[in-house]
Parts: structure tokens; sequence; C-alpha cells
């Protein structure tokens, strides 16, 4: 049963773009009270990621709403609970673009740039690029 689970939480991704589109609703309809300068990966996980992923008798990982299979990461991504969020997507979407550097997509990105950094992964053809974030692949409830 151990191996079973861990084929199967290793095989759990979330694409890029999928990433970039949650970061897009914080502060709408998810999350009223986001702030890129000061909500952390923690703020995001439990005012917005867990509500969301609640079902009837629990809840699931994120990447199960999208309904969609998706292939095992091409990178498994670490991170600190108490970072800002803005941060970890930031450092997400300038890997997927081969950027050297994070703090123009995080800038871009605060500034409601999501939709810029959409279109920019498309171009790139790098849209569907998988990673591994705990925060998103494994149910947080």
């Amino acid at each position: 049963a151990w191996r079973a689970t861990g084929r199967e939480l290793a095989g759990r991704s979330v694409e890029v773009a999928d990433l970039v589109g949650l970061y897009a609703r914080l502060g709408a309809d998810l999350m009223p009270s986001f702030d890129p300068r000061r909500s952390t990966t923690n703020d995001v996980v439990r005012q917005a990621v867990v509500p969301l992923s609640r079902v009837e008798g629990g809840g699931v990982a994120y990447v199960a709403l999208l309904g969609k299979p998706t292939p095992p990461a091409e990178c498994l991504v670490t991170h600190t609970w108490s970072n800002l969020f803005v941060d970890l997507v930031a450092a997400v979407v300038a890997d997927a673009l081969d950027l050297q550097e994070y703090a123009a997509v995080a800038d871009a990105l605060t500034n409601g740039g999501h939709g810029k950094i959409t279109r920019r992964l498309s171009a790139a053809g790098a849209s569907r690029r998988t990673y591994w974030i705990c925060a998103l692949c494994i149910n947080q409830h």
C-alpha cells in the first residue's frame, strides 16, 4: 500500500499555466484578502486552496480539482511556507521560461500582469511544463 501511494503521489503534477491561473484568481473570487506583497504560501493554502479543495467527507489535493491527467512532474519544487506566494509562482514561471532570475516575473505578477505571463508561457511553448509542489499535489486537509 505504501509503494502504491508513493507512486500515485509521485505521478501528480501541476502545469505552470494552471498555477498562474490559480494565482490570477487570488484577490478576486479566491481569497479576497490576498496581497502579493504580504500573502505567504501558508496564507494562500489555508485561505484559498483548502476551502477550494474541500469536498464532502474531507478534501482532495488541488490538482485533483483540475480534472485532467498530467504527466509526472518535470521538476520538484521545494519552498518555505512563510515565503510570499508570488515568489513561489514567479520562480516556477521563471524556470518554465528558462530565465536565470525570477524578480521580473514577480514584479509582473504583483502588478496584475498574469495575462502577459500566460501569453509569454504560451508563446514559448512552456504552458504545459509540469511541477510537483506539495501545497498543490498533496491533500492539505
